[in-house]
Protein backbone atom coordinates (compact mmCIF):
# COMPACT_ATOMS: atom_id res chain seq x y z
CA UNK A 1 0.00 0.00 0.00
CA UNK A 2 1.34 3.42 -1.10
CA UNK A 3 1.20 6.61 0.28
CA UNK A 4 2.45 8.83 -2.98
CA UNK A 5 0.47 11.96 -3.78
CA UNK A 6 -0.97 11.93 0.33
CA UNK A 7 0.49 15.44 1.39
CA UNK A 8 -2.23 15.73 3.94
CA UNK A 9 -2.68 14.40 7.04
CA UNK A 10 -5.66 13.45 7.51
CA UNK A 11 -5.79 12.62 11.35
CA UNK A 12 -6.02 16.10 12.25
CA UNK A 13 -9.24 16.08 10.81
CA UNK A 14 -11.99 16.42 13.14
CA UNK A 15 -13.96 13.48 14.78
CA UNK A 16 -16.78 14.61 12.68
CA UNK A 17 -17.47 16.11 9.53
CA UNK A 18 -18.96 19.25 9.16
CA UNK A 19 -23.00 18.82 9.81
CA UNK A 20 -26.16 20.45 7.30
CA UNK A 21 -27.39 22.34 10.39
CA UNK A 22 -30.76 22.43 7.88
CA UNK A 23 -31.44 18.78 9.08
CA UNK A 24 -34.84 18.41 10.62
CA UNK A 25 -34.68 17.40 14.30
CA UNK A 26 -36.08 13.88 13.50
CA UNK A 27 -32.84 13.36 10.41
CA UNK A 28 -30.68 14.64 13.36
CA UNK A 29 -31.79 11.62 16.05
CA UNK A 30 -31.45 9.42 13.33
CA UNK A 31 -28.44 10.55 12.58
CA UNK A 32 -26.74 10.33 16.41
CA UNK A 33 -28.99 6.81 16.14
CA UNK A 34 -26.68 5.88 13.41
CA UNK A 35 -23.27 7.48 14.78
CA UNK A 36 -23.60 5.93 17.98
CA UNK A 37 -23.28 2.22 16.38
CA UNK A 38 -20.56 3.43 14.06
CA UNK A 39 -18.58 4.69 17.25
CA UNK A 40 -19.76 1.34 19.00
CA UNK A 41 -17.93 -0.76 16.40
CA UNK A 42 -15.17 1.34 15.57
CA UNK A 43 -14.42 1.25 19.76
CA UNK A 44 -14.87 -2.42 19.84
CA UNK A 45 -12.91 -2.88 16.89
CA UNK A 46 -9.66 -0.64 17.94
CA UNK A 47 -9.86 -2.47 21.63
CA UNK A 48 -9.84 -5.90 20.31
CA UNK A 49 -13.69 -6.53 21.94
CA UNK A 50 -15.54 -9.45 21.06
CA UNK A 51 -18.36 -9.24 23.45
CA UNK A 52 -18.86 -5.59 22.68
CA UNK A 53 -18.86 -6.28 19.05
CA UNK A 54 -20.79 -9.45 19.16
CA UNK A 55 -24.24 -7.82 19.63
CA UNK A 56 -23.48 -5.32 16.67
CA UNK A 57 -22.78 -7.99 14.33
CA UNK A 58 -25.35 -11.05 15.47
CA UNK A 59 -29.13 -10.02 15.20
CA UNK A 60 -30.54 -12.49 17.64
CA UNK A 61 -34.04 -12.32 15.96
CA UNK A 62 -32.65 -13.54 12.89
CA UNK A 63 -32.03 -16.99 12.26
CA UNK A 64 -28.78 -17.29 9.35
CA UNK A 65 -28.90 -20.67 7.47
CA UNK A 66 -26.25 -23.25 8.80
CA UNK A 67 -24.98 -22.91 5.34
CA UNK A 68 -24.29 -19.67 5.91
CA UNK A 69 -22.97 -19.54 9.32
CA UNK A 70 -20.14 -22.42 8.13
CA UNK A 71 -19.22 -19.75 5.76
CA UNK A 72 -18.77 -16.65 8.11
CA UNK A 73 -15.65 -15.84 9.83
CA UNK A 74 -16.51 -15.59 13.43
CA UNK A 75 -15.49 -12.61 15.54
CA UNK A 76 -13.33 -14.26 17.82
CA UNK A 77 -10.60 -14.72 14.61
CA UNK A 78 -11.24 -11.58 13.23
CA UNK A 79 -10.80 -9.85 16.79
CA UNK A 80 -7.77 -11.90 17.51
CA UNK A 81 -5.47 -9.29 17.57
CA UNK A 82 -6.25 -5.48 18.04
CA UNK A 83 -7.05 -3.37 14.77
CA UNK A 84 -4.62 -1.42 13.21
CA UNK A 85 -6.87 1.35 13.56
CA UNK A 86 -5.52 4.51 15.77
CA UNK A 87 -8.32 6.53 14.74
CA UNK A 88 -11.35 7.20 13.00
CA UNK A 89 -12.36 11.17 11.89
CA UNK A 90 -14.31 12.85 9.33
CA UNK A 91 -17.25 10.58 9.98
CA UNK A 92 -20.29 11.71 7.87
CA UNK A 93 -23.83 10.23 7.61
CA UNK A 94 -25.93 10.85 4.40
CA UNK A 95 -29.68 8.78 3.75
CA UNK A 96 -30.56 6.99 0.35
CA UNK A 97 -32.85 4.80 -1.09
CA UNK A 98 -36.68 5.96 -1.88
CA UNK A 99 -37.53 6.69 1.64
CA UNK A 100 -34.35 7.43 2.64
CA UNK A 101 -34.51 4.63 5.46
CA UNK A 102 -30.85 3.51 4.25
CA UNK A 103 -27.94 5.04 5.82
CA UNK A 104 -24.44 4.91 4.28
CA UNK A 105 -21.53 6.17 6.61
CA UNK A 106 -18.64 7.19 5.53
CA UNK A 107 -15.22 7.56 7.43
CA UNK A 108 -11.44 7.77 6.90
CA UNK A 109 -9.64 5.34 9.41
CA UNK A 110 -6.26 6.39 10.19
CA UNK A 111 -3.73 3.46 10.29
CA UNK A 112 -0.16 3.39 11.11
CA UNK A 113 1.78 5.08 7.76
CA UNK A 114 5.32 4.26 8.09
CA UNK A 115 7.50 4.17 5.19
CA UNK A 116 8.90 0.61 3.55
CA UNK A 117 9.36 -0.80 0.45
CA UNK A 118 8.11 0.58 -2.43
CA UNK A 119 6.29 2.76 0.06
CA UNK A 120 7.26 6.70 0.99
CA UNK A 121 4.58 6.85 3.90
CA UNK A 122 2.42 8.85 4.85
CA UNK A 123 2.45 12.26 6.19
CA UNK A 124 3.28 12.13 9.84
CA UNK A 125 4.18 8.72 9.59
CA UNK A 126 0.33 7.95 9.66
CA UNK A 127 -2.06 6.35 6.74
CA UNK A 128 -5.48 6.76 5.69
CA UNK A 129 -7.86 4.41 4.72
CA UNK A 130 -11.64 5.48 3.30
CA UNK A 131 -13.96 3.21 4.89
CA UNK A 132 -17.74 3.31 3.91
Amino acid sequence: LGFMGVEDNLALLPNRAPTNSGRAEEETGLVQEVLDVHDAFYKALIDGDIDMMRPLWENPDEQAEDSLKKRRVPWESVLSDKAAVLDVVDVDVVFAGPDRSEAIVTSIEVCAGAPGFLNEGGPDGKGSLLAT
